[in-house]
């Protein structure tokens, strides 16, 4: 995310997004979404930066290498028509978990519950795992010798 000086003209603040974009790409990122429309845009900031009360918000994700993190941030920072700007690290959403039809689907996640009791040995424990489909119990594992 970047903050653009509101006070350059309409013209200027596409120049200015291309060139942040331009910087992101030859770096070696890849640009997935830039917005700067609905809900950013044009907003009253919560405290002046730079003598600035108001900004543009422009959103950009892109995925880069982290050794290309560094030299991005320098430059963003020697720009002088971005007034502020965020990178942020966003994982990778999880996969869905695959449903099974071998029951009643429900919207609960399974309840798991654990308990470690010390055997009559040193070493072995008795575990006991339950979900709300199955019990699960494990035999301790007797030592050869």
């Amino acid at each position: 995310m970047a903050l653009i000086n509101p006070e350059i003209t309409d013209e200027a603040l596409t120049a200015a997004v291309d060139t942040v974009a331009g910087l992101i790409t030859s770096f070696g990122g890849e640009i997935s979404l830039i917005k700067r429309d609905t809900p950013w845009g044009r907003r009253r900031l919560a405290y002046p930066i730079q003598r600035f009360r108001d900004a543009t918000y422009v959103l950009y994700q892109f995925m880069a290498t982290p050794s290309s993190i560094s030299p991005i941030e320098r430059d963003l920072k020697l720009d002088e028509q971005v007034i502020r700007y965020l990178l942020v690290r966003q994982d990778a959403p999880e996969a869905p978990e695959e449903v099974t039809s071998d029951g009643p689907e429900s919207t609960e996640p399974p309840v798991v519950e654990s308990s470690v009791e010390p055997s009559g040995s040193e070493g072995e424990t008795d575990t006991t795992v339950a979900t709300d489909n199955e019990v699960e119990e494990t035999e301790p594992e007797s030592e050869s010798e």
